[in-house]
């Protein structure tokens, strides 16, 4: 007779594997079957596991526990139509999620778990400690369109607080025999009980993190910024609008908005990937930016001259700033050089500069601060310099310059609390 194996599967931290199969992973069925006697997915690890057919075999089997370590992800995908459970353990065993970055186990027409035994003393036990714990009594399909922003679970549990949730389950072979969780009022899913948790019913079951980050909001924002996990999908929705995008390899993601935002709504930014959904609301704030700006004339001059700052040539010149924020606040001028001065033929370096009570510099790509102050409310904000101050010219002494009309390009950008 051939001897019955049963490997201890153990991947160790920071691995990578991925497999496909067939149909499952152990030869043949029944009790004389290959089998797995343990298994452990190491601390950021990451087993992703995908059968080709769907016939009777089970993708997993096991007749220990199965564990998924801090920060790892465990994929066990069965997308093609059958009655196969994806998980079979032939013994009571403890299947334990702790904290893990991803967990998803689909299965198309079977179930999830599939447990042999289990009595009230000596049960099969389901740990689960996750950011958020989503449960599916029917798998999308086809697998492609399942786990997205529309694939809506048949329960989803979340903190209130952020917090971990953790759920213990204990099941025979064919019902639960309790369930213990740190879900209350006022949690997302809240009842989590047998009722709308039922690990013997469960035909897909994705628990993890997923984290998205936002750049501040305003009503001049262009872009919606943030951060999230790579190659996520992005939601944003206002009163006014929808868009939706992908974050890039790094997590990073900006998505264009055609309409201005509106201060003191809030909007929502959702992520999605690997059968999570992660939902951030923003509000939006007021900002100031410059409204008003008209083009700086300076004096024509003859060259040779002597060396001496060229005044703007209308001495009362100014800019508006318009701040939006209902109780106003502390704001920030900047300026910087985009083109030097220059004419259709030559071009002058170092001859726009800025100028004030302190000192004198050459304007370049850098920005440098040149005004600040505090509002007490929304308004419009008056910006102005002495006629020997703010921007000027100034140009090396009995030097010969090309005639010609001169320009050059500024950047004036402001920021604030």
């Amino acid at each position: 007779m051939r001897p019955v194996l049963k490997p201890v599967f153990e991947f160790k931290e920071h691995s990578q594997t991925r497999i496909l199969v067939k149909r499952g992973l152990f030869y043949a069925s029944g009790t004389g079957a290959h089998i797995a006697s343990s298994c452990v997915v190491g601390k950021s690890a990451t087993l992703s596991v995908t059968s080709t057919e769907n016939n009777g075999v089970p993708l997993f089997k096991c007749s220990g526990n199965f564990t998924v370590d801090n920060q790892a992800s465990l994929f066990f995908y069965m997308p093609a139509k059958g009655s196969s459970a994806l998980m079979y353990f032939s013994a009571a065993a403890k299947v334990t999620f702790d904290q893990p970055k991803n967990v998803v186990l689909y299965a198309n027409g079977g179930k999830v778990f599939s447990f042999a035994t289990g009595s009230a003393s000596s049960p099969n036990v389901v740990n689960v400690s996750a950011m958020q714990l989503n449960y599916w009594l029917t798998a999308t399909t086809p697998f492609e369109s399942a786990g997205g922003f529309t694939d809506t679970p048949s329960s989803r549990f979340l903190k209130a607080d952020d917090s971990f949730v953790t759920v213990t389950q204990n099941l025979s072979s064919s019902a639960v025999l309790s369930t213990q969780s740190n879900v209350v009022s006022g949690d997302s899913g809240y009842p989590l009980d047998v009722q709308n948790f039922d690990l013997t019913k469960a035909a897909v079951l994705s628990c993890g993190t997923l984290d998205i980050n936002l750049n501040k909001i305003t009503d001049i924002s262009a872009d919606i910024v943030g951060e999230t996990d790579a190659e996520a999908l992005i939601e944003y929705a206002d009163s006014l609008q929808t868009e939706s995008g992908k974050a890039d390899s790094a997590g990073d993601f900006s998505l264009a908005i055609s309409k201005k935002t509106i201060i003191g709504e809030t909007v929502t930014v959702k992520s999605n990937k690997n059968f999570l959904t992660t939902a951030k609301n923003a509000l939006v704030f007021g900002s100031v930016s410059v409204t008003y700006l008209p083009d700086i004339p300076f004096n024509a001059i003859a060259a040779p001259k002597r060396a001496a700052p060229i005044e703007r040539l209308n001495p009362e010149w100014y800019l508006e700033l318009t701040d939006t924020r209902p109780n106003g606040g502390k704001w920030n001028l900047y300026l910087s050089l985009k083109t030097p001065l220059q004419s259709d033929s030559e071009t002058i370096e170092n001859a726009v500069v800025f100028s004030d009570d302190d000192s004198t510099a050459a304007l370049n790509t850098d920005p440098v601060l040149v005004a600040s102050g505090t509002s007490e409310k929304a308004g419009i904000i008056h910006v102005t310099w002495k006629p020997d101050r703010g921007v000027l010219l100034e140009l090396e002494a009995e030097k010969v310059y090309e005639k010609g009309n001169y320009s050059s390009t500024l950047i004036w950008s402001a920021d604030f609390e």
